[in-house]
């Protein structure tokens, strides 16, 4: 067995022991301690010394003890290391990252090989352990330590030191209250590593201990970059369709919905919903044409907090009224679209039972005058109902393709235009003016016709033009009564008059 083992064997039964209490005449000086410091990119340890009297001191034992509880007595180790006559030692097998550690310097003096003598030890001086928490919510980090427990009531200050993707530290905070012991950085960037250590400042200005150094990624889910609201078209059961573009990158699929009727009032959440895809089409199962409807898609972090809202998009309501042969045609615009409206096109029906659309190109503006007289022809095929549709086209828009957007469908009735002849000749050798029916600029669903002789009684009816007989034989010469029906899809017309029978 070597000396060096000997005397650790009998500095470990010192312990065991308690052989400290025995203050032997060669007992060395108790080693004034200096300072413990992490080295917080090794996580070293550094323990630095006094020496004790010289000439009384062959080797000086560095014990420790693990702090996890502050309350509880220090209860040291067998020693670590065997250091002389150097008064600072480096501790590379450290826990200084797990929890606090207290490190004493035990001065020893060897005697003989079988008795050495060792000074008391004093109270350890502890490592600053420092902890972190990210709070997403709040995009912050809470650093929380132990203070330095040697120099409680001479402490000066403590720094705060912040590193940014490997970046340098540097001085973010620097609190001068000793008993304040925790700090929030706000605003930290997501998704970064950021590390932190804490530098303890004694009073002399001279010494100062750092802690570990505690690392945190603050992790957060990508948030949209955008959301750009299309259109708010009409759905097939007269509700209102919604249609949204969602940035593809975000990690959020949490969203609620929002609707006004007033672009500048309060908005109400009128669904909350899980959707992962980033084309989201909603449906709101109000009257499209019962209201001008302004929505707003915001999407929801994990924390419940509005993190990205859409531009407010809006239904198209047409309005159409009817003036003589003008129908007046007005529509508001999509407010607020990602870019802005570049023009408008008319879609206009003629219900002449081809379904006929024609589309008649407009620039911005807001209204539009139709002019349907060039309609009307004798013994045409139209009804006089004319159906429009407004289509909104944007331009510009920097997020996505360009939108487009249909208001709804609006139909008039134009009041339609009957003519009816006051005589015929049922027996005119050329066929002309040889049947008593109506003529129709607009043409009608069907008509009825009955006619009346002198004195009321009912002689003929149809909805056929009438060759001026009754129970198939010609009718006398004379005047008679008609009552003419016209039947269009949203009215009626009753129409009675005389008729003058003629022979040649």
């Amino acid at each position: 067995m070597t000396p060096r083992n000997i005397i650790i064997i009998l500095i470990i039964s010192v312990f065991i022991s308690d052989c400290f209490c025995q203050i032997p005449v060669d007992q060395p000086e108790m080693p004034v301690m200096y300072k413990v410091t992490i080295d917080p990119i090794t996580g070293y340890d550094s323990i630095i010394w006094y020496s004790s009297t010289e000439g009384l001191v062959d080797y000086y034992a560095v014990c420790y003890s693990e702090i996890t509880n502050p309350s509880q007595p220090y209860i040291l180790s067998e020693p670590i290391a065997m250091v002389y006559p150097d008064t600072v030692y480096v501790n590379q097998d450290t826990e200084s990252g797990t929890y606090s550690l207290g490190y004493s310097v035990i001065a020893v003096n060897v005697l003989d090989e079988n008795s050495v003598v060792q000074s008391v030890y004093d109270y350890p001086d502890s490592t600053v352990y420092a902890m972190a928490v990210f709070d997403s919510c709040e995009a912050s980090v809470t650093i929380t330590w132990n203070a330095y427990n040697k120099w409680k009531s001479h402490i000066a200050s403590y720094r705060i030191y912040q590193s940014i993707d490997n970046a340098p530290f540097q001085v973010v905070a620097i609190i001068n209250v000793e008993d304040v012991t925790t700090y929030e950085a706000r605003y930290v960037p997501e998704n970064s590593n950021i590390g932190f250590f804490v530098e303890t400042i004694h009073e002399d200005s001279i010494r100062s201990s750092r802690s570990n150094m505690v690392m945190i990624y603050t992790g957060m889910l990508e948030v949209p970059d955008f959301i750009v609201g299309h259109s708010a078209n009409v759905g097939t059961d007269d509700n209102v369709i919604i249609d949204f573009t969602v940035d593809p990158a975000t990690e959020l699929s949490e969203y609620k919905l929002l609707r006004s009727s007033d672009i500048n009032g309060n908005y109400d959440t009128i669904a909350t919903f899980i959707q992962h895809d980033s084309r989201i089409i909603f449906t709101d199962n109000v009257n499209y044409t019962s209201g001008i409807y302004y929505y707003q898609l915001v999407a929801i972090n994990s924390c419940n907090q509005d993190i990205q809202k859409s531009n407010v998009i809006n239904n198209i309501l047409l309005t159409v009224t009817n003036d003589g042969m003008l129908n007046q045609l007005s529509w508001n615009p999509v407010e607020d679209w990602a870019g802005e409206t570049e023009r408008y096109i008319l879609y206009r029906m003629n219900m002449n039972g081809t379904g006929q659309t024609d589309s008649i190109l407009l620039n911005t503006e807001l209204t539009h005058s139709d002019d349907v007289s060039l309609f009307f022809e004798e013994n045409n095929s139209y009804t006089g109902r004319f159906c429009y549709r407004i289509k909104a086209i944007e331009r510009d828009n920097p997020y996505t393709q360009n939108s487009v957007a249909y208001s709804n469908e609006y139909c008039v009735d134009v009041t339609p235009g009957i003519r009816l002849p006051n005589a015929f000749i049922p027996n005119n050798p050329g066929g002309e003016n040889s049947l008593f029916q109506p003529i129709f600029l607009f043409q009608p669903t069907d008509y009825e016709m009955v006619i009346f002789n002198r004195w009321g009684n009912k002689i003929w009816e149809g909805n056929v033009p009438w060759d001026g007989s009754a129970n198939n034989d010609p009718v006398s010469e004379g005047v008679y009564i008609y009552q003419l029906k016209v039947f269009y899809p949203d009215n009626t017309i009753t129409l009675t008059g005389h008729i003058t029978v003629l022979y040649r």
